[in-house]
This record gives C-alpha cells, sequence and structure tokens, in this order.
C-alpha cells in the first residue's frame, strides 16, 4: 500500500512540474534552452551564417547578438539571450562573449564562442538580433567587455529572474547590462556591480516585469535550481509580478544612448533591418 501511494505521489508532482512551471523561460526544466538536435544545429548553423555575412557586410568590429532560445511571446518578448560579438577577437574571427548557466545549475561562467556555438542551442525561432553600436561607442564596449572589469562584475550565482537591483544573483543579460554600465558611465565610477546597479538606477534603466503566478512559482522553486525568488521584493511577491533584466530592456537602454545605434533581426533565410 505504502509504495502505490509512492507511485501515485511520484506521479502527481511529475505532472505538476510538466505544466505548472513550463513558462516563464522554461522555469521548470533542467536546462533554460537545450543543446541542440541534428536538425536544429543545421538550422542554427545557417542562422550563424547569415549572421556572420551582416556583420562582416557592416564592416563592424563590435556587436550585441541575441537569440530566440525560449518561447518569451507570452510576456511580449522575442529573444531570450544577449552576448557580445568581436570581430577582431584572439581566437578567431566574429568569436563571441556572454554567461552562461550550464543545465541542472545554480551556477554560472563567462565563456567565449564562435558565433557559430553561440547559436548553437535548440533555438524556439530561428531569429537572430544584431544591434551594433556607433563606432566611437563600439570602441568603448569593447574595451569593457574585454577588460579586467567584466570578469569583476560576474556573479556566478545564477538566477534565470534574478532582480535587477540586487547583486545576490545574476543573469546572463544582466551581466551584459552591467559590464555596459562601466562603459557608460563616468571614467572609474563603476567598480562593483553595486556601483553599476546604482549608477542603472540612475540612469533610467526600465528592467522588463513578467507576471509569474503562483502555481508556476511552487513549480519552480520545487524543481528549478536556475529560478530563485528571494531577491526579489514582498511587493513582487504579492503581485505576482517580477522585475527582470531581458534582452530587450538592454537594447532599449542602450539604444537611448546611442542615436547612432543599428538594429537588424534576421530570420533563416531572410534579413531585415531594423532601426
Amino acid at each position: 500500500m505504502k509504495q502505490n501511494r509512492l507511485k501515485l505521489l511520484v506521479a502527481v508532482l511529475g505532472a505538476f512540474w510538466l505544466t505548472a512551471v513550463a513558462t516563464p523561460a522554461r522555469s521548470g526544466q533542467a536546462c533554460a534552452e537545450k543543446p541542440a538536435t541534428a536538425e536544429g544545429s543545421a538550422k542554427s548553423a545557417r542562422l550563424s551564417t547569415q549572421v556572420r555575412e551582416m556583420l562582416d557586410g557592416q564592416k563592424h568590429s563590435f556587436a550585441l547578438v541575441a537569440r530566440a532560445g525560449v518561447d518569451l511571446s507570452e510576456f511580449g518578448l522575442r529573444h531570450s539571450h544577449v552576448g557580445v560579438a568581436w570581430r577582431d577577437h584572439p581566437r578567431g574571427r566574429w568569436y563571441t562573449f556572454h554567461l552562461l548557466n550550464r543545465c541542472g545549475t545554480s551556477q554560472s561562467e563567462l565563456i567565449e564562442q564562435s558565433l557559430e556555438d553561440f547559436y548553437n542551442v535548440e533555438l524556439h525561432d530561428y531569429e537572430a538580433l544584431i544591434a551594433a553600436p556607433s563606432f566611437p561607442m563600439q570602441i568603448r564596449l569593447q574595451k569593457a567587455f574585454f577588460s579586467p572589469i567584466a570578469q569583476t562584475l560576474h556573479e556566478r550565482e545564477y538566477n534565470m529572474i534574478a532582480h535587477p537591483f540586487s547583486t545576490k544573483y545574476q543573469n546572463s543579460n544582466q551581466w551584459v547590462l552591467e559590464v555596459m554600465a562601466s562603459a557608460l558611465a563616468p571614467v572609474g565610477h563603476v567598480g562593483s556591480r553595486l556601483s553599476a546597479q546604482e549608477w542603472l538606477k540612475d540612469n533610467g534603466f526600465a528592467p522588463s516585469v513578467i507576471p509569474i503566478g503562483a502555481g508556476k512559482r511552487a513549480g519552480a522553486r520545487l524543481f528549478s535550481p536556475h529560478v530563485r525568488f528571494s531577491d526579489h521584493t514582498d511587493e513582487e511577491w504579492q503581485a505576482q509580478r517580477y522585475s527582470v533584466v531581458s534582452v530587450d530592456s538592454v537594447i532599449a537602454f542602450i539604444k537611448a544612448r546611442d542615436k547612432g545605434l543599428a538594429e537588424a533581426r534576421i530570420r533563416l533565410g531572410s534579413a531585415a533591418a531594423g532601426n
């Protein structure tokens, strides 16, 4: 009888996990972004080739690149993960630099990958975003991302929904934003995550706000090492709406400060220029 009850409990919990935490951003899965299948890898390779060709054609030296690894449409968001790409990287042309959370862990690391490897995950949508700042801004950002400050502003404790103004955890887009702050702020002003966040707050950074209902929240807390709520406020908990650093909020922030930023979206098989 005990065994039957145990089996029933496991079945119920398993069903709850599958239904309650499918969102946001694949909250309840061991991987936020899954490893690519063979078919997915082939599509990702074609997409990355188009991205490379556009970057080379525009003669950029540095750009922000983003992918749509998970479905965020219910939050009005499209791209899930942003990194930076450097044309003349010591390891090869158009290498990327970004923060990665390994599957099934609560930790992150900074990694350098080829453009092809950056897009080689099971993408929700085969669309890439390129945001190339004006040339003077490219120089400032490149200097920041490939200097010791990028490592200083990295927090290993990962949280997919990390609060934008808390230093307890960090998500991948938040790391990009905080390093950008070190480049945009007056020289020497940003030397820590706290000073980066204070500068961002004082200079009008607006995070995305996403709804997470009580059921999904409970499932995420039980089953997801990379989704945590302890850095968010009581007000957010009560309202079930959480501030996060999204790709959209990162791009909007830099766009407001760099009128020369060129934005383009590339879908597999086609390309569409943005603003």
